[in-house]
């Protein structure tokens, strides 16, 4: 190493200050390419991943913030289910329906002669379910019984409805026979149709 120093040392002073700038030139260089490159690509991918982890953060803070909302309208669907399973229940659950209109036609005072579950018919989203009913009384006893069947929670359709005048003719004031089908239904999506 003292051989290599004195060499440098004979060299003429211009000479030796090219030979120390293209020295110093080669490390930098040498410094760039293996060095600072490999840094700088470090300090992007960096700032790309604090990137992308701000706006995760972000979004889970919007999230956060709209949990609540989120919940109350959860609560609402749920809500608004159970509304619809009330009026179109996934089961057919006749016993309780055929109990509540047979009560509601006991309830006006109307006489009862007939109350026949038929089959029901498969529609696309959902069953009608049928039941043929023949009842008697006064015009105002059927108009109740029609408008608390209308008032009831399930769906129920009064449908082909025949009045006959059993006494008194035409205009008398005898009792009336009513003979109808009141159809209710059920959804199709979630349950298997009653046989």
């Amino acid at each position: 190493m003292g051989d290599l120093v004195e060499t440098f040392n004979k060299i003429p002073g211009p000479q030796r200050l090219l030979i120390l700038s293209l020295v110093m030139i080669l490390f930098g260089v040498l410094f760039y390419l293996f060095g600072w490159s490999a840094l700088e690509d470090d300090i992007t991918a960096q700032k790309d991943r604090r990137l992308a982890l701000l706006t995760q953060e972000t979004d889970i803070k919007r999230k956060v913030a709209n949990r609540d909302e989120i919940m109350g309208e959860l609560d609402d669907l749920k809500t608004r289910k159970a509304q619809v399973e009330k009026v179109l229940p996934a089961s057919a659950e006749i016993s309780k329906l055929l109990q509540k209109v047979y009560g509601q036609a006991k309830i006006v005072g109307l006489e009862i002669k007939r109350f026949e579950p038929g089959d029901e018919t498969i529609k696309k989203l959902y069953a009608e379910i049928p039941v043929a009913i023949e009842v008697r009384g006064t015009y105002d006893q059927i108009a109740d019984f029609f408008f608390y069947v209308g008032k009831m929670e399930r769906i129920v359709n009064i449908k082909n409805i025949s009045i006959e005048r059993l006494s008194g003719g035409a205009f008398g004031t005898g009792p009336l026979r009513v003979t109808c089908d009141a159809i209710t239904y059920r959804s199709v999506l979630t349950a298997a149709p009653v046989k």
